[in-house]
């Protein structure tokens, strides 16, 4: 008898929780450290500074969502390599 109502405390409990609580509209935000590196380079040059993310995301559907998006990227170089070299080559980016 006690682990029938245990049972059936749990069911009733569980039918009336939602595993995810979605909105129509969401903001996912990111920002961090960029890092900017040549593909066909000996050296091993990379260049740091920053990034920004932001994606609008909008649910139409539960399985339909439309999520546009823009970023920007912006490092600049300090004339040395990983191990901090004085180097010719530059690894920077203006991105948007």
């Amino acid at each position: 008898m006690k682990n029938t109502l245990i049972l059936l405390i749990i069911f009733l409990i569980s039918n009336q929780l939602e595993a995810q609580f979605l909105k129509k509209e969401s903001i996912n935000a990111q920002i961090g450290y960029g890092l900017s590196s040549p593909y066909n380079s000996i050296d091993e040059i990379v260049d740091d500074g920053f990034f920004l993310q932001g994606e609008y995301v909008l649910s139409l559907a539960s399985w339909f969502e439309l999520k546009p998006y823009a970023g920007i990227i912006l490092t600049s170089s300090n004339g040395k390599d990983i191990n901090d070299n004085p180097t010719d080559e530059k690894a920077t980016s203006k991105a948007f």
